[in-house]
């Protein structure tokens, strides 16, 4: 009997749990269709939404493919106010207080004239819905390259991402609890599956609930909407189907031939065996009649071919990929005219028109945008000579300024009262015509109507404006000529209108005598060349439709952005010649009537080394009596540009020098010593000479100090001195430049090797830029209780808002790991003062409070003290330095370091050093303290930067060796320095060059922020290589690491002095007791995503906790059933 109740019993609870979790399974797909709660409206009709707004907008429901289109595609001076929104039923209830999910599905069909369609959500306030709050995107038209979604931030921060937006997609808003007192609310933003927002405040709107759909007062729009769903809580977007990749073969080929295109499709989540559709569509999304075709996906992926036609017009197309109601169009396919490449004569720079250091007016060492006039061809009395060179820096204060040569080859002489045009003009009844932070981007013609020299010019960037003269030298102001926003169709979205030219050209039919090409900013950054039309070169008529863009072509590479128009006919056809962010120059057809968009590409490729450092820009041209074309344009890195002479070359031109270079690989000698000098000639086509014919002559300031014998250079005694070498060939000499060389008695510093990269952006998947800086190392183990790793170091981005992140590794050599994937652990919301970067970690233990002290700066003019027990998660103690610290005698406080050093007769335990700056040049302070919280700042410099250190000298670091002190700072020549110091701080010698970046990997000619860690006899050194502004084809600044083995045990900052009753802060001493709560830094980190699914609406399906009950279940019932076996066998 017994036996038989288990048997039943068995039954009975294997049918109650079957039931159960089929229960549970049927349930959870109810929910999922429960779950937009709010609203889950399909807009294949209006059903109880509304159409709210007047004028020529309209919204249209297409019931068969179901979706709505809103579209507003006109702005006609009786439309200002009007708005069109698609707009939620009006007794719309969302969530007073707690979170809630709103996804849309949309896509842009076609673009309108400026600005983006809007998605937003409003909710209610707290106060009668006059502190409401409203969470707003808005979709421009484009592909992946050009689409974009625009998030608008309530403190001023919008951020934007770049997505192929002529496909649906599905828009995701996670909108966050409202704070109750304040009525705040934040959201975040997901495209289908990908969070690409995080925390965007909401801006504050009165009124109630809504949402809306399409365009506000003085807005276009053009939006499809499939669906919206709204509920409650926060619901993670499910993975889905999609078409992740459509490539082509060719991207472009003449008209009247035909092309067989292959297409190749990359999808997730398909299934083997599905059709897809391979179709040609036009500029405007529509299918061209008879181009497509069919393949089959397998392995998510395929392949088809598309046969275009001789008969397709010139244009822009695109290869549709489509299944299942899911499209992806390919980048742009462009059919172009039939026409021969140009071919253009070739130009090879020649020099500067005036070395940057010889120049009497000269701000902010840079110019650019060079102007040339002939005065043979327009005459002017008491001419200074025959040509005339108008230019310009760009940094405040900027200016127009004047040289003249009395050939194009020169000598170029700079006028002795520059500049001509300054930042502010003042007017003859003691007003001004303006006053800006800068003037610059002089064009200057003459114009045949007036028969004056006009001078075209901006300041600030939004306004082009011009003057006149008669002699080239004296102007009168005349007015503005255009400003940004009277290129947009809407009159606002344009943020710059610079770099303007003035050519006389009649376009046919247009009745005009004069183009201007300019630079057009908009508020993305991407710049574009537009154009404006005029009769008389004074009032303009400006084209509200850019002429050449950098996205025009996908086989063209600008980096974003093309600027420095230069508008020329070329035998019997019409050109812009302009450079673009990639440091060239490039060709770009437009035609007689400014109709034609042809790019032929680069006709310059700037040198990567003298004197165009990869970068060349704003051209002009003009022939030589002798019919020899010249080149002038800006050459060098952005804001450090010069003027740069290009010319064509005869064979016998070609070999002569250009420019001559001398480096010494041991910049610092020591007496008695001999070394070769490194010397390369540059001949004029770029070529490196052998330098077999080419006689060679090194020019000492004192011989006495440093001589040359047989090719060798000899230190003598102690001292400084000026070394240059002249090359002479066919008669011609050249001289370098001057290396500054220092003689020392024998002192044994580290010579430290290349360094090797250990840290890149690309191991930093959570980063908040590419650039990384400024590391610094601690030997974790010997501070926390349970470190991650041995070692931690700390580094900073440089882009964004900065951040503090951290690396681990097990040696000081590495391999070093980022924490967190590289995400920040220190940010300026640390500090509750979100303003201004955050960076440079110097990290120091505590011993009195056995904890982390990590000094850092914010915004370059504070300091900055947290605290830490573990090394990961820090607390904000307090700023213990800002610019008032320094009374007027430094704009800027950061790149800090901090020691236990005790400076003579100063009473002080700790020595702080930074970076200070004083009219534009970086230079070295320092701070003291006994306690490490309250600072005294020392007002005065305690290094100052020399002549070879170019201007600037940053990230100073304290080195004890061999008993001796010296102060470690980095350059903008690019090398790491060394000064000695006195033990009071009162006496400074430069020493040299301790580290002498290399031209190869990683440093690429520049090595900053030096940082040291030393153990069991090897002194290690991390610092950053490469450039901090690296982008596009300059790679990203990186972490590297070098070292060098010591016989002589260092003295370092960080050990404990000999006076036993000190209790300094030791780097190398193991805490005594790290407290108790310290947080586990081994411990994983939370993700956000899983937290996220914890509370959400949707949990993970198909994961592990998912299945539990099904497993339990089975388990339970097989127990049962061995139980009730083994019953048979007992006595009851």
């Amino acid at each position: 009997m017994k036996k038989n109740i288990l048997k039943r019993t068995s039954i009975i609870y294997l049918v109650v749990m079957i039931f159960a979790n089929f229960t549970s399974a049927y349930a959870y797909n109810i929910g999922q269709q429960d779950i937009w709660n709010i609203i889950n409206k399909s807009m294949s009709n209006i059903g109880n939404w509304r159409e709210v707004g007047a004028g020529n907008g309209k919204v249209i429901f297409n019931e068969d493919e179901g979706y709505a289109n809103i579209s507003k595609s006109t702005l006609s001076d009786n439309e200002q106010g009007k708005y069109l929104w698609l707009a939620s039923p009006s007794n719309l209830d969302l969530p007073d207080n707690e979170a809630f999910t709103v996804k849309i599905e949309a896509r842009v069909p076609a673009p309108i004239a400026s600005g983006g369609s809007e998605i937003s959500i409003r909710t209610k306030g707290i106060d009668n819905n006059e502190n409401g709050r409203i969470s707003k995107i808005f979709l421009t038209y484009g592909d992946d390259k050009t689409g974009k979604v625009t998030a608008i931030n309530w403190n001023g921060d919008n951020k934007v991402v770049n997505i192929d937006t002529t496909m649906w997609h599905e828009y995701t808003f996670l909108i966050g609890e409202r704070d109750k007192t304040t009525g705040n609310r934040s959201f975040d933003l997901y495209i289908d599956d990908n969070k690409v927002f995080e925390k965007i405040d909401a801006a504050k709107m009165k009124d109630g609930d809504l949402v809306r759909l399409g365009a506000d007062v003085g807005n276009l729009c053009n939006l499809d909407v499939k669906s919206v769903q709204i509920g409650d809580g926060t619901i993670l977007p499910e993975k889905r189907k999609e078409i992740s990749e459509v490539t082509l073969s060719s991207y472009t080929h003449k008209e009247g031939s035909e092309n067989t295109i292959r297409t190749s499709i990359k999808t997730n989540l398909v299934d083997d065996g599905t059709v897809f559709e391979a179709l040609l569509v036009d500029s405007k999304n529509i299918p061209v009649s008879g181009i497509r075709n069919e393949g089959t996906i397998i392995n998510n992926q395929g392949e088809i071919n598309l046969i275009l036609p001789a008969s397709l017009k010139i244009g822009t197309y695109y290869v549709q990929v489509k299944f299942d109601n899911i499209s992806r169009n390919s980048d742009q396919y462009i059919i172009t005219e039939n026409l021969e490449a140009p071919v253009f004569p070739t130009f090879y720079s020649i020099d500067e028109i005036i070395k940057i250091d010889d120049y009497k007016y000269n701000p902010t060492k840079e110019f650019n945008f060079p102007s040339i006039v002939d005065t043979k061809v327009h005459p002017i009395e008491n001419s200074i000579d025959r040509y005339y060179m108008f230019y310009a820096p760009h940094d405040a204060p900027a200016g127009i300024c004047l040289a003249t040569a009395p050939t194009l080859d020169g000598p170029w002489t700079e006028y002795g009262s520059n500049p001509l045009i300054s930042n502010s003009w003042e007017s003859e009844n003691g007003n001004y015509y303006y006053n800006v932070t800068h003037v610059s981007s002089p064009d200057v013609m003459w114009n045949s109507t007036y028969n004056k020299y006009f001078m075209y010019f901006h300041g600030e960037n939004n306004v082009t404006r011009y003057a006149t003269s008669d002699d080239l030298v004296n102007w009168t102001y005349g007015g503005e000529c255009v400003r940004a926003n009277d290129f947009s169709p809407t009159g606002k979205g344009l943020t710059e209108s610079s770099y303007a030219r003035v050519v006389e050209h009649e376009i046919p039919g247009l009745d005009n005598k004069y183009i201007m090409t300019i630079m057009i900013n908009n508020t993305a950054n991407m710049r574009k060349i537009y154009y404006a039309h005029s009769k008389d070169g004074i009032d303009w008529t400006p084209v509200k439709e850019a002429l050449v863009s950098p996205d025009s072509d996908p086989n063209m590479n600008y980096a974003g952005n093309i600027s420095g128009a230069y508008f020329m006919e070329w035998e019997g056809r019409y050109y812009i010649m302009c450079h673009g962010s990639t440091g060239n120059m490039y060709s770009v057809e437009v035609g007689e009537s400014l109709d034609k968009e042809i790019h032929w590409g680069v006709f310059y490729d700037s040198s990567d080394s003298y004197p165009d450092y990869a970068r060349s820009g704003a051209p002009v041209f003009i022939q030589d009596d002798e019919g020899v074309w010249h080149m002038f344009y800006e050459g060098g890195k952005r804001l450090h540009a010069n003027i740069i002479h290009a010319k064509e070359l005869s064979d016998e031109e070609k070999n002569e020098i250009k420019y001559v270079s001398l480096k010494i690989n041991k910049p610092n000698l020591i007496v008695g010593e001999s070394v070769e000098p490194q010397v390369e000639v540059l001949l004029k086509d770029n070529r490196i000479s052998d330098l077999k014919n080419i006689d060679l002559k090194f020019n000492s300031s004192n011989e006495n100090i440093l001589k040359s014998e047989n090719g060798n250079l000899i230190a003598l005694v102690q001292g400084t001195v000026e070394l240059s070498v002249t090359a002479t060939y066919n008669g011609k000499s050249i001289t370098s430049d001057i290396v500054t060389l220092g003689i020392f008695e024998n002192i044994e510093l580290p010579e430290f090797k290349a360094g090797e990269t250990i840290l890149n952006s690309d191991q930093l998947t959570k980063g908040t830029g590419s650039n990384i800086q400024l590391p610094s190392v601690i030997k974790a183990k010997d501070y926390f209780e349970s470190p991650i790793d041995n070692y931690y170091m700390y580094f900073s981005y440089v882009s964004g808002s900065g951040g503090i992140a951290l690396a681990t590794a097990p040696s000081p050599e590495g391999p070093w790991t980022p924490y967190n994937y590289g995400a920040a652990i220190i940010t300026s919301t640390l500090s509750g003062d979100s303003k201004g970067d955050v960076t440079g970690a110097a990290p120091i233990w505590n011993n009195e409070s056995s904890e982390l002290n990590m000094y850092y700066s914010q915004a370059k003019n504070s300091v900055m003290l947290a605290t830490s027990k573990d090394g990961i998660n820090f607390n904000f103690k307090k700023k213990v330095i800002d610019l008032s610290d320094f009374n007027g005698k430094s704009s800027q406080a950061y790149q800090v370091s901090v020691y236990n050093n005790e400076i003579t007769d100063n009473g002080n335990k700790y020595t702080m050093l930074l970076t200070g700056n004083v009219g534009g040049k970086r230079q070295v302070n320092y701070a003291t303290s006994q306690n490490g919280e309250d600072w005294e700042v020392n007002e005065e410099a305690l290094i100052t930067p020399i002549d070879k250190d170019k201007g600037n000298i940053a990230s100073p670091r304290l080195l004890i060796w061999d008993n001796n002190k010296y102060i470690v700072f980095h350059n903008s020549n690019g090398d790491i320095e060394i000064e000695s110091i006195s033990d009071d701080f009162r006496a400074v010698q430069r020493i040299g060059t301790l580290y002498d970046s290399v031209l190869e990997e990683p440093d690429s000619n520049k090595a900053s922020d030096a940082w040291f860690y030393e153990e069991d006899n090897i002194l290690h050194m991390y610092y950053t290589a490469g450039s901090t502004t690296g982008t596009g084809s300059i790679p990203s600044s990186r972490i590297a690491h070098t070292s060098v083995v010591i016989e002589v045990q260092p003295t370092d900052p960080g050990e404990e002095p000999e006076n036993p009753g000190e209790e300094p802060i030791d780097p190398g001493e193991q805490p005594e007791d790290p407290g108790e709560g310290t947080t586990d830094p081994a411990e994983k980190p939370t993700n956000p995503i899983e937290e996220s699914n914890e509370i959400g609406y949707l949990p993970n399906t198909g994961d592990a906790s998912s299945k539990l009950p099904y497993i339990a279940s089975i388990l339970i019932v097989i127990g049962i059933f061995i139980f009730a076996k083994k019953g048979e066998k007992i006595k009851v």
